[in-house]
C-alpha cells in the first residue's frame, strides 16, 4: 500500500497541485480586486453569485476534484462570516464600518459580549477588522517582543514553582518565606534577604522577581 506521503512527493502529483494552486490564485486575483471596489449601495447577493460563479468556471478546468466542493467551501465562508462583512460594507462604507463600537452592556443578559479594546471602563467591539490582523500588520515588532517577556515570565514561574517544591518543606531553605497558602511572601522573603551580608542588593533582586 502506498503511503501519502509517497503519493504527495510523486513529481506527478506536485505538477497537479501546483496547477491547482495558479488556477486558484487566478480566481483570486480577479476577485480580489472586485471585493476592495466594494461602494455603498451595492448588492451582496448579486457579487457573492458572481464570484461563486467565477470560481465553479475556473475549477470546472481540474481533474479529480469536484468544482461543486470548493463551491462550497466558499459558500460555507460567506454564510459564516463573509456576508456580515459585506452588508456592513455596503450599508455603512469602509469608513464608518471600520470604527469601532461602543459595547453598552445588558444586566439582564446571561452571555455578556466579549470586547475586543478596553480604555478605562469603556469597551469597544471591532466588527470588521480583527484587531489580530491589525497588531500583525502594524505591531508585528511590539507583538513579538510582548511574547518573548511572556515566554520568559512563564520560565521564570515554572523555575519559581520547582524552587517551591524542592525548598519549600518544613525543613527546606524557603520553609521561613512560605506562607500558609503556599506562596512565597514578597515581605517574608525581602526582610531574611537583607540580614545577610550583601544582602539589600539580593533583596532588590528578589523584589524584581516576585
Amino acid at each position: 500500500m502506498l503511503k501519502t506521503s509517497t503519493i504527495f512527493a510523486h513529481p506527478e502529483f506536485v505538477t497537479f497541485t501546483q496547477s491547482v494552486r495558479d488556477l486558484f490564485d487566478q480566481w483570486r486575483t480577479g476577485n480580489t480586486r472586485r471585493l476592495k471596489g466594494i461602494k455603498q449601495h451595492d448588492h451582496p447577493k448579486a457579487l457573492i453569485e458572481t464570484i461563486s460563479e467565477d470560481l465553479l468556471e475556473v475549477f470546472a478546468q481540474v481533474p479529480l476534484i469536484d468544482k461543486y466542493d470548493v463551491y462550497q467551501h466558499l459558500m460555507t465562508y460567506w454564510a459564516d462570516s463573509m456576508q456580515d462583512d459585506v452588508y456592513m460594507l455596503v450599508s455603512d462604507g469602509w469608513k464608518d464600518a471600520n470604527k469601532l463600537r461602543l459595547i453598552v452592556e445588558d444586566e439582564e443578559k446571561k452571555n455578556k459580549e466579549r470586547p475586543d479594546f478596553v480604555v478605562g471602563k469603556l469597551k469597544y467591539k471591532a466588527d470588521l477588522i480583527p484587531p489580530t490582523l491589525v497588531i500583525a500588520h502594524y505591531f508585528s515588532e511590539d507583538k513579538a517582543a510582548v511574547e518573548e517577556m511572556e515566554a520568559g515570565l512563564e520560565g521564570m514561574s515554572r523555575k519559581m514553582e520547582e524552587m517551591r517544591e524542592e525548598h519549600g518543606g518544613e525543613e527546606g531553605l524557603l520553609s521561613a518565606v512560605v506562607d500558609e497558602k503556599g506562596n512565597i511572601s514578597k515581605g517574608a522573603l525581602t526582610k531574611r534577604t537583607e540580614r545577610r551580608p550583601g544582602g539589600r542588593r539580593r533583596a532588590q533582586g528578589a523584589r524584581s522577581v516576585l
